[in-house]
């Protein structure tokens, strides 16, 4: 029996994800559950909470190359919201860093996206880097990230 190269490579892929994710301290599960609340939230201002007022990233789908705002990232998730659904999401964890105030999360995120108008659906896995900041209440928030595509 032959094992695709494929399959090898995703099994290795998720291995160090799961075993990683046995030893999180519980500052590291504390910013996961965070990550992963953030991107299941689909209402505008649960999901506009998940970002410091001083954020910047880089994003995917920003045409221009240029760092987009929070601002920036309220008018993307509005149009979002308008016009797709999400039908499938899975986040994978690579690696969380948690040094007292800031983390830093890297995962990759497969979404499965419906167009609301045309019932398509198309699947986007992209590689994403987060940096987070506890803020004055005591909660996570993104400051800063980029994600690109996995192609």
């Amino acid at each position: 029996m032959r094992i695709s190269p494929t399959i090898i490579a995703l099994v290795g892929l998720t291995l160090p994800a799961t075993a990683l994710a046995q030893q999180w301290s519980a500052a590291q599960q504390e910013v996961w559950a965070f990550e992963k609340a953030c991107w299941e939230a689909r209402e505008l201002e649960v999901n506009m909470a998940c970002f410091h007022e001083d954020f910047m990233g880089w994003g995917t789908a920003n045409a221009l190359q240029q760092p987009t705002s929070k601002a920036d990232r309220r008018a993307t998730f509005a149009r979002s919201l308008a016009t797709e659904d999400i039908v499938f999401l899975q986040l994978q964890p690579v690696s969380i860093r948690v040094y007292g105030n800031t983390a830093i999360a890297l995962y990759v995120a497969t979404t499965t996206i419906r167009n609301k108008a045309t019932n398509e659906e198309k699947t986007i896995t992209e590689r994403w880097t987060d940096v987070l900041m506890r803020d004055a209440s005591n909660r996570w928030r993104w400051i800063a990230d980029h994600g690109a595509p996995t192609q």
